[in-house]
């Protein structure tokens, strides 16, 4: 299992997560164990009433067990997984909450410990915590034969696309995806190679580069969400300089929200809403079907639980009433009838709590599969969804124009100081890259004298012939705009060469741009070959040690079996042990007493052989009885007893083993002198005819 946990206080937020009907099917609040209430909330809120009176903030330890996808995993796999979690942690006997979820055709449990320790005061330390998870983690893996994930074999070797909670929540409140938010900042980052490359790779998805007010630099996207790129992209501030320079070169937050705010338009808007309307009218067929099966889902378990306890009351009703009350109950005492029935109806009992687990469990498991097979048509609209928010999102920056960062207050002010025709070019030649459609639908709201009066590039819609009406300063300033937007495209450089709207100063850059880029690919090519020769190595040398690694696995997997049967052999053997030692106390009904014996002297030890020749042959069987069951040394009493002699204590014991071995022997059931299966007492004796054994039950 996947082991997240945190140590964390926010109760009532915790609370509410675990009792969230919105994103999670089933909700199953297992156990409360430890709180005074039985409510989830309310023994939330008595854990941090707990805190009050220490010092400690994070006073509770919040697990989540994730298992596989495909992995049928009972509540006893969990119970014992949750259990290994307590005895390494120190948590053994601190209140508890258990909370099973149910999501997406998963299943995963949530458990809650207080960490506040009620006779003391103080919090439970939970030193090495994540350590000790992963051990854990790695353990379930082997013990139920799951596919362990790669970055537990090698950490370099883990998912790029996992990600922190805070990462996963933000997303979600700006209802994006988060693996293909995090998968396109990563992308960003590895198809370029400098800041004017990277900011631009961002511009086309929507994002403007900014400086943030705690971290460096950040990502601000047209809905608002401000996104670190350490973060995002796991990389370090150090590296990130080392490509985009100093954050101080960029726009703050505030200014990069205020020019997005700027462009969003109320088409632009407009059009975002369509879009989303058309996509969810397009789920909704799917989205009525998933919450008609989680709604027959969950009737179908209250009426298996509803029908679960009427069955357990009656069954109760019949268990009790074979205990009898009164005389008929003293009597029941008396003959042993009571304890009988109270050990069959606790069987009983036991018997049907499993029962009824199993029952909920097979359909659980059924709703589950129930529900995967109804997942493959969600994960088929969420792939289309995240294709169609990617091109939404292009569409967006095209709109929004964000290939054009923000202004600085310098630059607007030497943009103030320019001639009015050459501000007018700079106008016209930023509004013809607008497209045609959305120039018409802005000339809508317009009059046709106001469109009359407008330049040409803006009363008409439509880029080539706006292109062609410019001014030739015009035509020049955006020609050299388009060609400062190229990053590294070798083949627009060389046509761009033969355009007769250029300088001289402009072709000559573009000759030293397409040397540097040939260079570049040369090096490239040469690196890439380099970088195929090592992978080549790598995957060898991978292959050998994965070869090692599995017999490793193996190996450890017999071991720990091997080790796991030695235990329960152990167990076993010590219940064995102790049901032998205290069995004649159990049975005589007498307490259990620490007996110390003494090695008689020399002339007090006994010669075996000569007493059982000269005084246990010799007497007859009725003789042998009374002195087996009669003696005074076999009194049931303590106080009939005579005082035992501790010199002459292992001796006569002796001697009462021999006399008890003749009698059985005479009477056919002469121990046999092997172990194993030829040991076992026969379950009826057989007394000779000639002889006849009574015993008195009393004593």
């Amino acid at each position: 299992m996947i082991l997240y946990a945190s140590q964390r206080g926010r109760s009532a937020e915790l609370a509410a997560h675990l009792l969230n009907g919105d994103q999670n099917e089933h909700i199953t609040v297992h156990d409360v164990r430890g709180f005074a209430s039985d409510d989830l909330a309310e023994a939330l809120r008595e854990a941090y009433a707990m805190s009050r009176g220490t010092r400690c903030k994070q006073f509770l330890f919040s697990v989540s067990l994730s298992p596989p996808e495909t992995a049928d995993v009972t509540v006893e796999d969990f119970e014992a997984a949750i259990e290994e979690i307590e005895k390494k942690m120190g948590l053994i006997d601190q209140p508890r909450i258990i909370v099973f979820h149910e999501k997406n055709g998963r299943r995963h449990c949530h458990a809650v410990w207080s960490r506040i320790d009620s006779e003391k005061l103080v919090a439970v330390n939970l030193a090495h915590w994540k350590r000790k998870l992963m051990e854990i983690s790695s353990m379930l893996f082997l013990k139920h034969g799951w596919k362990l994930p790669k970055g537990f074999k090698r950490k370099a070797d883990k998912s790029p696309l996992n990600m922190t909670r805070q990462e996963y929540r933000q997303a979600v409140r700006l209802a994006e995806d988060p693996q293909a938010l995090k998968l396109m900042f990563k992308a960003a980052w590895e198809q370029s190679d400098s800041k004017e490359t990277f900011a631009r790779a961002l511009q086309e998805n929507g994002f403007l580069l900014a400086r943030g007010d705690q971290r460096g630099f950040v990502a601000v996207g047209v809905k608002g969400g401000v996104f670190s790129l350490s973060r995002w992209i796991d990389i370090g501030t150090r590296d990130l300089k080392a490509r985009l320079g100093e954050p101080e070169s960029l726009p703050d937050i505030g200014k990069a929200k205020a020019f997005l705010a700027s462009r969003m338009t109320e088409n632009l808007n407009r059009f975002i809403a369509e879009a989303k309307t058309q996509g969810a009218e397009k789920r909704t067929p799917l989205v009525q079907e998933l919450r008609s099966l989680v709604v027959s889902q969950r009737k179908e378990r209250q009426d298996l639980i509803q029908t679960q306890q009427i069955r357990w009351v009656q069954e109760t009703r019949q268990r009790s009433q074979r205990l009898y009350s009164g005389v008929a109950g003293i009597w029941q005492r008396i003959t042993g009838d009571y304890q009988k029935i109270k050990t069959l109806n606790e069987a009983e009992a036991k018997a049907g709590l499993e029962r009824d687990r199993k029952e909920l469990h097979g359909m659980i498991r059924s709703h589950l599969q129930e529900r995967q097979g109804l997942q493959k048509s969600v994960l088929f609209y969420r792939e289309e969804h995240r294709i169609e928010v990617f091109r939404l999102r292009q569409e967006i920056a095209r709109y929004v124009s964000t290939a054009t960062e923000p202004t600085r207050p310098a630059a607007q002010a030497a943009a103030g100081k320019l001639p009015l025709a050459a501000q007018l070019a700079l106008v016209e030649g930023k509004i013809s890259l607008l497209p045609a459609d959305f120039l018409r639908q802005e000339l809508a709201k317009y009059t046709p004298a106001v469109v009359e009066a407008l330049p040409p590039a803006v009363a008409k819609a439509d880029s080539v012939a706006t292109v062609e009406k410019l001014p030739p300063a015009a035509q020049l300033a955006q020609v050299e705009t388009k060609l400062a937007l190229l990053s590294g495209d070798l083949t627009l450089l060389q046509a761009s060469l033969e355009s007769n709207l250029i300088s001289d100063e402009m072709r000559g850059r573009i000759r030293r741009l397409i040397e540097k880029t040939l260079e570049t690919l040369q090096l490239k090519a040469v690196e890439t070959k380099t970088e195929e020769q090592r992978l080549q190595e790598k995957s060898r040398e991978y292959q050998v040690k994965q070869a090692e690694f599995n017999e490793y696995v193996r190996r450890y997997a017999e071991i720990q079996m091997k080790v796991e049967a030695e235990i329960r052999q152990q167990e076993a053997n010590r219940a064995f042990l102790s049901i032998i030692t205290n069995m004649s106390y159990s049975l005589n009904g007498l307490p259990q007493w620490k007996i110390s014996v003494m090695m008689p002297p020399a002339e007090r030890q006994l010669d075996e052989r000569e007493y059982v020749q000269k005084v246990v042959l010799k007497r007859d069987t009725a003789q042998l009885i009374q002195r087996v069951l009669y003696s005074p040394e076999n009194e049931s009493l303590v106080s009939r007893r005579p005082p035992i002699d501790p010199k002459t204590a292992v001796p006569a014991l002796r001697q009462n083993v021999l006399e008890v071995k003749e009698m059985l022997g005479r009477a056919g059931l002469r121990p046999p002198s092997g172990g194993g299966a030829s040991a076992v007492v026969p379950a009826r004796i057989k007394l000779s005819t000639a002889t006849k054994i009574s015993f008195n039950p009393k004593r």
